[in-house]
């Protein structure tokens, strides 16, 4: 089976919605044809209708569903080239007013990139003075990373992830290791929020001087990309920042004049709020 009946794949978009208030309707159909295979595949469900079957009557399995269909790769510090210019490109221009600091992770799937931020912040004197709110849809997602877990699997990863940014201390010295997680330490949590937050449909929240949402915005259609580019501007306080994922490093059309450019894929707010 290579991919769904369309009838079938609308008929699990039009239950998502209805039953548990997820909508699902401007994803990139590829996209989500090829999650929903592979969710199938692995739990061996055989068709869409099984699915949507045990969804309705199995409790809890729409948390686990969610978490599966949504969360993407992370790691911490992934695309150390892009932490590098949130360190010299965004950090000198925050908190210059002496003002708290606001820093929206949206879509922080399992925490890893908020844990990066907040050590970055620490090394920079910055973290006392900054709110971190960390969002996403999956309510496992955010549970994990509430808890700032993280699987040791992938250390040497995250290691040479973190070295790569030309530091002299070691990633070890920010979490403590309990059997086979890591535990970030509880200072580098005090000043962060975590809460579930639909881009889709859910209000922004507002004055945020730094916003990272990276690599979500791909498996949207082109009208959800220009809704939620929206939002997120206005999310902002003038002359806030804007970064995005990797291969996100273009807005589309109707936000181009809002935003310079700073680097690659983080941009600035021009645009004066009204």
């Amino acid at each position: 089976m290579l991919e769904h009946d369309t009838d079938e794949l609308s008929e699990l978009i039009s239950f998502l919605k209805e039953r548990f208030g997820y909508d699902f309707n401007e994803y990139a159909g590829s996209s989500l044809n090829r999650q929903v295979l592979r969710i199938i595949k692995s739990e061996r469900w055989g068709t869409i209708p099984e699915l949507i079957k045990n969804l309705d009557t199995v409790p809890g399995l729409i948390d686990k569903f969610i978490f599966d269909l949504t969360v993407g790769v992370t790691e911490m510090f992934r695309n150390p080239d892009f932490w590098k210019a949130i360190r010299e490109h965004v950090f000198p221009l925050l908190g210059q007013n002496g003002r708290t600091v606001r820093i929206w992770h949206a879509g922080c799937s399992t925490g890893e990139e908020v844990f990066s931020m907040a050590i970055l912040l620490k090394e920079a004197g910055l973290y006392d003075n900054c709110e971190i709110l960390a969002s996403d849809i999956s309510k496992n997602a955010l549970e994990n990373a509430a808890e700032g877990r993280f699987s040791l699997r992938n250390i040497d990863i995250h290691s040479a992830n973190y070295k790569a940014l030309n530091v002299s201390s070691s990633i070890r010295d920010y979490f403590t290791e309990q059997f086979n997680s890591g535990k970030l330490k509880k200072e580098l949590l005090e000043r962060v929020r975590f809460f579930s937050h639909n881009l889709v449909d859910d209000p922004y929240p507002d004055n945020i001087n730094l916003l990272v949402c990276r690599n979500v915005n791909i498996y949207f259609k082109l009208p959800l990309q220009e809704k939620v580019i929206g939002n997120m501007e206005k999310a902002l306080k003038q002359y806030g920042f804007l970064a995005l994922g990797e291969t996100e490093n273009t807005l589309p059309a109707n936000q181009r004049g809002n935003f310079i450019a700073v680097k690659a894929n983080i941009f600035r707010k021009v645009k004066a709020d009204e």
